[in-house]
């Protein structure tokens, strides 16, 4: 389910790059065309058009290796959930930024211990365990069997009979057994105890998990927030550096700069948006709820 739901996501985030990629190309490429025109004009010099083609090819190629790359990991996709081959399917988007309600760590913990299989086996064979000890303990226990018949003899079942009957007790000691009932007493003992090692190193490891969930899937809320700020303050210096260029008081330098800086805030915000959604597959992982959990977490 993990491995699913993460190369989901993975597809997600490659879309969601070819989109801005194509958006930044767009950008770039009216850039260029502003640059030319200026250029033509005798108002700017030939440096700024081919800093603006420069620019307009890098993202260009940037497409056609996250294309490639959309391409690739829906392949991957397609083996991960049996698809037949050459089967061409399309991916539906689950809302990368939709939010989720923070889950007390003590309600977490419960859901977890309440609902992982593995856990839940543990315990079980800490419970085996438990009676087979039980049995082995048992071993010294006296022993009473009882045993006998009824019946009928006689020359004539009709006239000439009388009934018999057999009845008979054993009661049985285990009196040169003691040193065999010892050991495995002991060794019922210490299977108990590797039992139950085992159920407090899972319970451990889930507590670890559960909270590790948790902080990621804070901490990549926290980027979000931020990356989406930052997009927004990336778009707005390029629109300022593209005002003044077309008033003639900058050159292709600065939009150059403020391209890139969008670029990296559009990256930043996909990452962050798909870290967030990982951290969601992790945290159902995490709580043993990861057929339910995935429905909600990504409902609309």
């Amino acid at each position: 389910m993990q491995a699913v739901g993460n190369a989901y996501l993975q597809i997600i985030a490659d879309g969601a790059r070819i989109t801005a990629t194509q958006a930044e190309i767009d950008a770039d490429n009216a850039v260029f065309t502003n640059a030319t025109r200026r250029h033509d004009a005798g108002t700017a010099i030939g440096i700024d058009v081919l800093r603006s083609q420069v620019e307009l090819k890098q993202r260009q190629q940037e497409l056609v290796a996250v294309s490639n790359q959309f391409e690739k990991d829906k392949l991957g996709l397609g083996r991960l959930i049996g698809l037949p081959i050459g089967q061409e399917f399309t991916v539906s988007d689950p809302s990368p930024v939709l939010p989720m309600d923070a889950i007390p760590l003590k309600q977490a913990l419960d859901d977890a211990y309440g609902h992982r299989p593995d856990f839940q086996a543990a315990k079980a064979r800490v419970l085996a365990a438990q009676l087979t000890v039980r049995a082995a303990k048992a071993e010294r226990y006296p022993t009473l069997t009882a045993s006998g018949y009824y019946g009928d003899e006689g020359l004539r079942l009709t006239s000439n009979s009388h009934g018999v009957f057999n009845v008979t007790g054993t009661i049985g000691f285990n009196v040169f057994e003691g040193g065999r009932i010892k050991a495995d007493v002991l060794e019922e003992n210490a299977e108990l105890t590797n039992r139950r090692n085992e159920l407090e190193d899972l319970r451990g490891q889930i507590d670890y998990e559960v909270r590790s969930a948790l902080l990621d899937l804070k901490a990549a809320a926290d980027q979000v927030d931020v990356a989406k700020s930052n997009v927004q303050l990336a778009a707005e210096s390029l629109k300022q550096s593209r005002d003044r260029f077309s008033a003639g008081v900058t050159n292709t330098v600065e939009i150059v700069q403020a391209q890139q800086a969008v670029a990296v805030a559009d990256e930043n915000l996909i990452s962050a948006q798909f870290q967030y959604n990982v951290a969601k597959v992790s945290l159902a992982r995490a709580l043993g709820v990861a057929d339910e959990g995935l429905r909600s977490y990504f409902a609309k």
